[in-house]
């Protein structure tokens, strides 16, 4: 034992030795405070909606996330394979995410239409700049397929016209737009 006056030396370091470390039985301790530090279900779950919302290829207002013990499952329907990928993609790269089981269909419109390409991309092109003035976005079509690009400020603006493109008679919409930081 140390000696010292006071004894504070000798109590530091019997302190030290009964804390388990790495090559005590502390391991199972150890192995329980990684469990710790992994995001919970509910962030998780924030995150992959949040990255999901602000990627201009994923429709995501379509997507249904859930969440447990680290594995993501993403339900719902999106319009082209792609879109279905890059949603698996995005929630697996999230910090924390153990698996993802993505079970988004791919669900192509079987509406035809007797409009123009040019009939449709002017009623959206209206639409969109009655509904949304200050947005930059610019609009294709090309064989009933829309082309959407650009910026918007919210998720909600991105979705909107989403659902304008397909108003006007489109067969698919591929929305690229971006969803600027608030």
């Amino acid at each position: 034992m140390l000696r010292q006056s006071g004894g504070v030396i000798g109590l530091t370091f019997l302190l030290l030795v009964a804390l388990p470390g790495p090559a005590s039985s502390g391991m199972e301790r150890g192995r329980g405070y990684q469990e710790e530090l992994r995001p919970t279900d509910e962030l998780l779950e924030q995150r992959v909606k949040a990255a999901l919302a602000v990627d201009p290829t994923v429709e995501s207002f379509e997507i249904v996330v859930t969440v447990f013990r680290g594995s993501v499952r993403l339900n719902g329907a999106v319009d082209t394979d792609e879109e279905r990928a890059r949603a698996g993609s995005i929630a697996a790269d999230i910090e924390g995410v153990l698996e993802v089981e993505n079970q988004i269909t791919v669900e192509r419109p079987l509406v035809s239409t007797d409009r123009s390409d040019a009939e449709m991309r002017r009623q959206i092109v209206d639409e969109v700049a009655d509904a949304f003035p200050d947005e930059n976005i610019d609009i294709s079509v090309e064989d009933g397929l829309a082309t959407i690009r650009g910026a918007v400020s919210s998720a909600e603006a991105r979705g909107r016209i989403t659902e304008i493109a397909f108003r006007a008679g489109a067969l698919l919409v591929k929305n690229q737009l971006a969803v600027e930081s608030e």
